[in-house]
């Protein structure tokens, strides 16, 4: 077929694959999970070290107002406050750990538990390690003003704990006297 003097030729229309969709879509979708992955992985590495920096200066504060005689209990408490009371409030997840290991005790769960569960939600050793700490010397007052005046007598020396035979033994606070 001719026209205009130019010969044309003509073909049947090709058929359109459109099969590759479905492909493309359960591709798109799994390198969307992928990604969100990624991401929650990145914001968790980016918690631990934010952890891991401010676990210092947690118990280093900890240890200033337990020693000025704060209960542990109240020195968490203050710590909580003085967080909530700052104007520039950035990322501190040790601070909101705490916050709602705090608000965990001001609603009846046990020191010992809130403590322990604070360490869990941390989920790194040195956390663990300072929630079993408090979790052990969360026992009666009486117990634990006997451990302390121990210590300062130095009837007691950490590295004795357990040596001698024939001491009292408070089994929930690990205090021999």
């Amino acid at each position: 077929m001719e026209y205009q003097g130019k010969t044309l030729s003509y073909r049947p229309a090709e058929k359109q694959n459109y099969g590759v969709i479905p492909f493309l879509g359960i591709l798109m979708a799994a390198l969307f999970v992928l990604r969100e992955d990624s991401e929650r992985k990145e914001r968790e590495k980016k918690r631990e070290q934010l952890l891991l920096l401010d676990y210092a200066e947690m118990v280093s504060k900890l240890q200033v107002l337990v020693g000025a005689g704060m209960t542990v209990r109240n020195a968490w408490g203050r710590m909580v406050h003085d967080y909530e009371n700052t104007d520039f409030r950035k990322e501190r997840p040790v601070y909101e750990e705490m916050r709602q290991t705090y608000y965990q005790m001001e609603n009846g769960t046990s020191e010992g538990a809130a403590y322990r569960e604070f360490g869990r939600r941390c989920r790194l050793q040195p956390y663990l390690k300072l929630s079993s700490i408090l979790e052990r010397k969360t026992c009666g007052s009486f117990c634990v003003q006997r451990w302390r005046m121990l210590l300062k007598c130095g009837k007691i020396l950490p590295g004795e704990w357990g040596r001698k035979p024939g001491r009292s033994f408070c089994c929930r606070c690990f205090c021999f006297y």
